[in-house]
């Protein structure tokens, strides 16, 4: 029920563009996953909430989580034992690959 005119002056869009990789990437809803949840994010800012990434780690026990991002966050705190840490950033064609033996994404 908002007019396009209203529309128009109270928002704009931001374009986010997305790897061809990542575009015809076709994932299977049939296929088992491990239980493997992936996160991408830099881990210093607050806003990324790495905290509530790792409180989540710890009550799912039974689940792998991977962390891939960049930060002195694990510098000067520990991680719970299923947590893995990568640092460093995937690629677009990474990202695809890896997101075929993961339940969740998170970034």
């Amino acid at each position: 029920g908002i007019s396009l005119d209203q529309l128009n002056k109270y928002s704009a869009v931001i374009h986010n563009p997305v790897s061809p990789e990542i575009l015809e990437y076709k994932y299977d809803y049939i296929k088992k996953r491990e239980n493997l949840c992936i996160t991408i994010r830099p881990y210093d800012e607050s806003v990324y909430a790495i905290d509530k990434v790792l409180e989540i780690a710890k009550q799912n026990p039974d689940y792998l989580f991977h962390i891939y991002g960049v930060g002195k966050y694990f510098d000067f705190n520990t991680k719970p034992i299923n947590v893995e840490v990568f640092k460093k950033y995937i690629n677009p064609k990474e990202f695809a690959e890896i997101s075929t033996s993961c339940s969740f994404f998170g970034i």
